[in-house]
């Protein structure tokens, strides 16, 4: 547990080290930059907007860090040679990708933690009352995140930097349109069962998905929270599995 701690703690300072920080900076500053002229647009409805747009942000920024970081975390070791380094000593491939994993789920945990406070703000800014909810939302976004980064490692384990990237993207877009798959396979004529079973093992990110609600100053309901979180956890310890077999019976050239 030590190693995954210590190769956990080296990723999340290589990852701040590339100023992927900056990009939630930015995303503050542009956020009550819109807040600032949607204002006097929106009719009344600036906040709702402001917690719609921003919390769909954090999801879409979140996933540009883990397409942008988490594809060439191994590849810049395997360039630089670092990882034989490590390996010839008594670290497990496991014990390395864990650790790999955890570092990146630190670094892009603190980044939607800066942008989600700055939707927080910014609706306190436009409605004049604090909206706690927004945070849970944020929560939720580290979650999906947490999933989309696993399978990020499952394709970094097999595949190229560049491969990886698109697979990644495609799995966000998909994991988001898992409900239209489903609903799709219930209207076709052939091929419906095997496309639903594919459906439940593609990640149904949409779970976490609490943004219109959020948005409307609802809360969602214990129970939807109680499963999205199981259900992530669940998904990313099976994810994990799967991209440590993979990673152990890699052959590095």
């Amino acid at each position: 547990m030590n190693r995954v701690a210590a190769i956990a703690a080296n990723t999340f300072r290589e990852a701040l080290r590339q100023r992927v920080l900056y990009l939630s900076v930015g995303f503050m500053l542009f956020l009550f930059a819109a807040a600032h002229v949607l204002s006097p647009l929106a009719l009344g409805e600036g906040p709702r907007v402001v917690r719609d747009v921003g919390l769909s942000m954090v999801s879409l920024f979140g996933m540009i860090l883990v397409v942008m970081v988490g594809t060439s975390l191994l590849h810049k070791e395997l360039e630089r040679r670092s990882i034989f380094v490590l390996l010839s000593k008594p670290v497990g491939r496991s014990e390395y990708l864990l650790g790999k994993y955890a570092g990146l789920v630190a670094m892009l945990a603190l980044s939607a933690a800066l942008m989600t406070v700055a939707v927080f703000l910014a609706d306190r800014w436009m409605s004049r009352a604090w909206h706690p909810v927004i945070l849970l939302c944020g929560l939720a976004t580290v979650v999906e995140l947490m999933v989309l980064t696993s399978w990020t490692m499952v394709f970094s384990a097999v595949a190229s930097p560049l491969l990886a990237g698109v697979f990644t993207l495609g799995c966000y877009v998909i994991g988001n349109c898992v409900a239209d798959l489903r609903d799709l396979a219930a209207l076709m004529p052939a091929g419906g069962g095997v496309l639903t079973w594919v459906s439940y093992a593609l990640p149904n990110l949409y779970v976490f998905n609490f943004r219109a609600q959020v948005a409307a100053g609802q809360w969602p309901e214990a129970s939807q929270l109680g499963f999205a979180l199981m259900y992530g956890l669940l998904y990313c310890a099976l994810t994990l599995t799967v991209a440590t077999g993979l990673f152990r019976r890699r052959e590095f050239a």
